[in-house]
């Protein structure tokens, strides 16, 4: 088995390198060189490149066409989302007092804890623990981060089955052990935007969706995602799996679908594309967009008084689009890869 493997069609706008064993299932469109020092990655199907651009990397099994090739940038990078800001926001904004939780509750912990949100909006100035985090969520609920989330020890988001999470790190996250983020049986539900970069140095379990848009995702350990990402570039080095779940179309945003736009920025789900002046549903084409966080439902509690009031989550665009298939194996990418 490859180590890095397509699980359907490569659509690459720039150059391919495989430094490691690698297999591309379907086609191939790249308008870029593939290079290599060896023959490292196996094309099924055709490859597909420009006249002019060479294959030094790749063992394509179809044939090798020459001609116009154009990839479609699968996302809007040039307007990304106001990460700080919203964190700055959520500062002045938020369920804390209402729950008894300080802003430092999770700062500098040395020994290991357990703390449980329900629904609702809470701003920590950091996240830092020393042996073991465990952070559980019953009800819809945004977590603000002015700063970093450092994680030593074993780290965990407990999702229950009611939960929904929108995380917003203003700085870095960083993962030194096992970390297991989100619910891999629903990744639409965990939604993660960084204003920094990701990083992690052993095994990375993430089940959601991730929106890292200033850096490269570095895959230095053993990953696995269900979901999607939204990152600046990726570099993998270790067995390196993402099996992509189109269900975060599905999730409403906080304005009604349809009504007329300019630009997709303008459109939220279930309606996140623009088409001719309308929103309109996505194509069913995988491609790739801003993941879209939705307003905390009602809060359902057993008095007024411990219900946390609503608050909404300004309208951010699209989503990443894709289908999560059956479990495979590491260093697998089921979908379609841009």
């Amino acid at each position: 088995m490859a180590a890095h493997e397509v699980g359907e069609i490569l659509q690459c706008g720039g150059d391919v390198s495989a430094t490691v064993l690698s297999h591309v299932n379907e086609d191939a469109f790249v308008e870029g060189n593939i290079g290599g020092l060896l023959p490292l990655m196996t094309i099924d199907g055709d490859l597909h490149q420009p006249v002019g651009k060479v294959n030094a990397g790749a063992n394509v099994l179809g044939q090798t066409i020459k001609g116009p090739v154009s990839v479609a940038t699968p996302c809007d990078c040039s307007n990304p989302i106001d990460i700080a800001g919203i964190v700055e926001g959520y500062k002045e904004d938020n369920d804390n007092e209402l729950a008894g939780i300080e802003p430092d509750e999770l700062a500098d912990l040395v020994l290991p804890k357990v703390i449980e949100l329900p629904c609702g909006v809470y701003f920590f100035t950091d996240i830092e623990h020393l042996l073991a985090l465990k952070i559980k969520l019953t009800g819809r609920t945004v977590i603000a981060v002015q700063g970093d989330l450092t994680s030593i020890g074993l780290f965990d988001f407990e999702l229950g089955p009611d939960a929904e999470l929108d995380l917003f790190i203003k700085g870095n996250a960083s993962f030194a052990d096992i970390a297991t983020i989100g619910d891999t049986e629903r990744p639409a539900a965990f939604r993660m935007y960084v204003g920094g970069v990701v990083t992690f140095a052993s095994l990375f379990t993430l089940g959601g969706n991730l929106y890292q848009p200033h850096a490269v995702f570095n895959a230095g350990g053993l990953a696995e995602i269900w979901g999607s990402l939204f990152v600046g570039g990726i570099n993998l080095v270790g067995a390196f799996a993402i099996h992509y779940d189109e269900a975060i179309l599905d999730i409403d945003g906080c304005e009604p679908p349809g009504g007329a736009c300019f630009d997709g920025d303008d459109c939220g789900n279930p309606t996140p594309t623009c088409k001719q002046g309308e929103c309109v549903p996505a194509r069913p084409m995988r491609t790739a967009a801003r993941p879209s966080p939705v307003s905390p439902a009602a809060c359902a509690s057993r008095s007024p008084a411990d219900r946390a009031p609503l608050r909404r989550i300004r309208r951010l665009g699209g989503t990443v689009r894709g289908r999560a298939r059956s479990r495979g194996g590491s260093g697998t990418i089921h979908g379609r890869s841009s």
